[in-house]
């Protein structure tokens, strides 16, 4: 399972350098799409150490909207994590177990944003093909950190859906 050190990232997204990877999914993805084939869909694993961060509101200026540092460093550390994995294709579950440091209060479903937002155009072309999510909050003083698990949905079959 590759893990990543978030503390580590902030200080590069901080330095200014950004996570370069959305260009090289999408054409991954366009690639596929032409060739009317699918990439590799299996389960994905990866951690993202450090105490997770969850999708702060937007801050609203004169000159637009923009998304709080600390909330992009985190989302910055999810793509990194997942850099260099496939680009996954057509309907996804993804699995999060998060462990805060502390137990100050978050909101689960802001975390998973975060996640989601971060492996937009890294994992996946939109986080619209997210149809099943699971989703656990843990405290863990000593090792706090994102377990995130992504593929492809299972059965497409499912009356449900």
């Amino acid at each position: 399972m590759k893990t990543i050190d978030f503390d580590h990232l902030r200080s590069i997204y901080e330095s200014g350098e950004q996570l370069r990877v959305t260009h090289e999914a999408e054409q991954a993805w366009d690639e596929h799409q032409a060739a009317g084939e699918s990439p590799d869909t299996s389960m994905v694993s990866c951690v993202v150490a450090g105490n997770p961060i969850p999708k702060g509101r937007p801050i609203v200026t004169d000159h637009g909207a923009y998304t709080p540092e600390r909330t992009s460093a985190w989302e910055t550390a999810v793509g990194w994590a997942y850099k260099g994995r496939p680009l996954l294709v057509g309907p996804l579950s993804i699995h999060l177990h998060f462990y805060r440091q502390t137990r100050i209060r978050v909101d689960l479903d802001n975390l998973v944003k975060a996640v989601c937002d971060g492996l937009n155009g890294v994992a996946y072309k939109d986080d619209s093909q997210i149809t099943h999510i699971e989703a656990d909050l843990f405290y863990d003083r000593d090792n706090p950190r994102a377990e995130i698990e992504i593929g492809p949905k299972g059965d497409s079959n499912d009356s449900r859906a």
